[in-house]
């Protein structure tokens, strides 16, 4: 269980022409910024992964705080590469008029 998450975007963008003369907008720039606030964990694991599953979520749940804190690097890079590729990809399907009516 993950809570208290909150995530900040700030993006820059323009306005494009596509090869058919419809009005787009191109994402220039995007930062996120996430801060998980808590967090408490419970792991699955098959019989010959009891011990090892045991010993990450009793070594987690001792100091989330400090085990998100030193995660959080990975966690941005991941959120900004998941955001930029979801963007695009919206961004890629809905006109200017579409989002900026």
């Amino acid at each position: 269980l993950i809570a208290n998450t909150e995530v900040l975007v700030n993006a820059q963008g323009k306005e494009v022409t596509d090869k058919n003369g419809i009005g787009r907008i191109d994402i220039d720039k995007l930062v996120t910024k996430i801060r998980v606030g808590d967090g408490n964990i419970r792991l699955k694991a098959p019989p010959s992964h009891t011990v090892a599953a045991d010993a990450a979520a009793t070594f987690f749940n001792s100091n989330p705080r400090l085990v998100l804190d030193i995660a959080s690097p990975i966690i941005e890079d991941t959120a900004a590469t998941v955001s930029r590729a979801l963007v695009a990809r919206a961004l890629g399907v809905l006109t200017k008029e579409e989002l900026l009516p």
